[in-house]
């Protein structure tokens, strides 16, 4: 009995010295910080179909695609957002929760989010959970939001 005692003890403490060993870190590996930067959530950018759930009166949605680099449209939601008269959310319509909303032609008589079409670079303007104007194209965007200021 004494025998398989020293035996058992004599396994486990091999096996705790092994584990010991081979489980601590290798001493001699350079040690790495991983900086992650601070998080933030932004609140700017939603999908088309929160378009008409938002908690203010008035406010606007401009829908481009972000990964278009001949757009100017990034530097409009800029000077939208640096003027703050109002509100401006941003959709990505590269995204994939918004391809379902896309369409060859624009709904600009919408009245819910189901009803949303879009067809390419819009603004839309939202007063009182309805579709105040609905301007399609990257000019006539421009020139609405140059006459807004």
């Amino acid at each position: 009995m004494i025998i398989y005692g020293l035996v058992v003890l004599l396994f486990l403490g091999g096996m705790y010295f092994l584990t010991s060993v081979l489980v601590k870190k290798n001493k001699y590996i350079e040690k790495t910080t991983i900086d992650n930067g601070s998080v933030s959530i932004q609140y700017s950018e939603i999908i088309l179909g929160e378009v008409f759930s938002k908690n203010e009166d008035e406010y606007l949605v401009l829908c481009y695609d972000k990964k278009d680099k001949t757009t100017n449209l990034s530097t409009t939601v800029s000077t939208l957002m640096s003027a703050d008269k109002i509100k401006v959310y941003t959709v990505d319509l590269s995204h994939a929760f918004n391809k379902g909303l896309l369409s060859n032609e624009g709904n600009p008589n919408a009245t819910k989010s189901s009803e949303l079409k879009i067809n390419g670079s819009t603004l839309i303007h939202i007063h009182n959970q309805k579709i105040e104007d609905y301007i399609e194209g990257e000019d006539a965007i421009q020139s609405f939001v140059e006459d807004y200021q």
